[in-house]
């Protein structure tokens, strides 16, 4: 930049190092400057809206994910993200239509199954919200991911009153299967189970203390109630 203050692709990069550095601000005037030399460029756009979308501004992230489509109508990490911000603004019909549309350009993305699933879990499509957690683990390679997303299948199949699947998918988790034990009501051997399967998965959650204590909680919860 010092070379060359009108070199916009080096504003987005340093804006991504900022960001990453959680300098926010100076991020974003990094990316205003980047559009001010280059305004056609929808990955620039489409950085920008996350930031806004992530500061919850996110009637102006949905305006420059528009701008961004407007260059590239098959920018899917813009629909996705203009889907977010309107499930935050309670507009839960058009973010089914961003999410959708992402997953049409780019049916490969764990993240857009899972933003979809809480899309439908809010407008109480509980079964369509478990099928889309299970599409994002099938597109996931990440196992602290795949941790996360047992735990929100479980959390949905017990909303759902479905207790052996709760327990199927906590067991999916840490790698035990659980079924006779659920199927037997046996409370005491659930437990030993869990904590026999807390050793396979420390080393994914160990970093979320809360994701740990809301898992506990879930099998105890479950547990409980047989």
């Amino acid at each position: 930049i010092e070379n060359n203050d009108k070199d916009a692709d080096a504003y987005v990069l340093r804006s991504e190092a900022k960001y990453i550095l959680n300098d926010t601000k100076s991020a974003l005037i990094d990316l205003d400057k980047a559009i001010e030399i280059n305004s056609r460029n929808d990955y620039f756009f489409q950085q920008r809206a996350d930031i806004k979308s992530e500061l919850e501004d996110h009637f102006s992230a949905i305006y420059d994910c528009i701008r961004a489509l407007e260059i590239n109508s098959d920018n899917s990490y813009a629909h996705m993200i203009s889907a977010s911000s309107k499930k935050e603004l309670n507009n839960l019909n058009e973010a089914m239509v961003d999410i959708n549309e992402a997953i049409k350009i780019n049916p490969r993305i764990d993240e857009f199954y899972y933003l979809r699933a809480t899309i439908k879990k809010a407008l109480g499509n509980l079964d369509g919200a478990i099928s889309d957690l299970q599409e994002a683990i099938k597109a996931s390679s990440d196992n602290s991911y795949i941790s996360i997303v047992y735990y929100l299948i479980s959390s949905y199949h017990s909303d759902n009153n479905d207790l052996e699947s709760a327990f199927l998918n906590v067991a999916g988790l840490t790698g035990i299967n659980g079924t006779e034990l659920i199927l037997d009501g046996d409370g005491d051997t659930c437990m030993d189970v869990w904590w026999y399967g807390d050793m396979v998965i420390d080393d994914w959650i160990k970093e979320d203390p809360l994701l740990y204590i809301n898992v506990c909680s879930h099998v105890v919860h479950i547990v409980a109630c047989n």
